[in-house]
């Protein structure tokens, strides 16, 4: 792999990996052992980490260490990674028919208008681009 699109790994995804490549005393992670982890290739992984990194910056999900190319999830950042639901939450929405999903749907509209920029941007990423 010589890029990193969201179709490839999921901002979600990202921050996970960015996460356990964190070292543990500085608490950032090199771009370089992101590139590794992700097992991207070429001249430009570096450059294909920092733009989907820099997107996540601008959106309060990581960080950037003020002089080096390192990264670190935020706060909310790691909210956002260690989301989940339940397996009862994952059959209801499941046994939905097409007019309960329409309703399912509003909601879940409200909940990412009432969401804070962060989880905003990454909801709507999620629901345009989600590929699992």
């Amino acid at each position: 792999m010589e890029s990193l699109t969201l179709f490839d790994y999921s901002d979600r995804e990202l921050l996970h990996i960015v996460f356990d490549a964190q070292d543990e005393k500085t608490g950032y992670a090199r771009t370089k052992d992101i590139a590794d982890a992700l097992g991207i290739t070429g001249d430009r992984r570096n450059h294909s980490v920092g733009v989907r990194l820099a997107w996540l910056k601008r959106w309060g999900a990581v960080a950037k260490h003020e002089s080096q190319s390192r990264w670190a999830v935020t706060q909310i950042g790691v909210e956002l990674m260690n989301g989940d639901m339940t397996d009862r939450q994952k059959a209801l929405v499941q046994q939905t028919d097409d007019g309960d999903a329409l309703m399912l749907t509003r909601e879940m509209t409200r909940k990412y208008r009432r969401s804070g920029v962060t989880a905003g941007h990454l909801i709507r990423r999620e629901w345009k681009r989600g590929t699992s």
